[in-house]
């Protein structure tokens, strides 16, 4: 099955730290929970990038 899922890149800003202006320290830190990391991952833009990944990980319905 192909999902479709439409998601912008304040949507995984939000989905992680609850807000979707949040500066990039708060990015960075949610991803490091999340992903239980024992560092900030680099570059700077990664953060962004895996919180809108998890975004649309979180939105595709789970069926075993």
């Amino acid at each position: 099955m192909i999902w479709h899922i439409h998601a912008t890149l304040q949507d995984g800003i939000h989905t992680l730290t609850g807000y979707g202006n949040a500066k990039k320290p708060d990015v960075q830190d949610a991803v490091m929970r999340e992903l239980q990391l024992e560092r900030i991952s680099q570059p700077d833009d990664a953060a962004d990038a895996i919180a809108l990944a998890l975004t649309v990980h979180f939105e595709i319905p789970y069926n075993p």
